[in-house]
């Protein structure tokens, strides 16, 4: 902040995975999509709104996701579910900084269909079928 006379803008694009049936995955693989996906969101727009402030106003962006209430996935349903929240976060504070001169939006991108994602990894393990 001293360096470089203070914060005009973020991006907050950390993110967590789990794929599987949603009853069967392990409660650790949800605390792990909690504390990326949703407190990352919600930490790093804390603190970046309140470097903001100190010169007037800035702009968030928040990496989401069409893996929740927009289109579900069949074996996402944990990252769906923070993203929802990630959503609702960044709804929320952008309402409440408006005023004060900064901006928040998400992003919310859609599956990206490579060898590496982790629905076709997940499936190609439970010898399942996305499509």
């Amino acid at each position: 902040m001293a360096r470089h006379g203070g914060l005009d803008a973020a991006i907050n694009n950390a993110c967590g995975e789990a794929a599987g049936p949603t009853p069967d995955l392990p409660s650790s693989d949800f605390d792990d999509l909690i504390d990326t996906n949703l407190k990352g969101v919600y930490y790093g727009m804390k603190h970046q709104v309140h470097a903001m402030r100190e010169h007037g106003g800035g702009r968030i962006v928040n990496q989401s996701s069409v893996n929740n209430d927009i289109e579900g996935e069949q074996y996402n349903g944990l990252y769906g579910a923070t993203k929802d929240g990630a959503n609702a976060l960044t709804n929320s504070a952008a309402v409440q900084v408006a005023r004060e001169g900064s901006r928040i939006d998400a992003i919310a991108s859609a599956l990206h269909d490579t060898p590496n994602d982790v629905s076709h990894r997940f499936s190609e393990t439970q010898g399942l079928d996305f499509d």
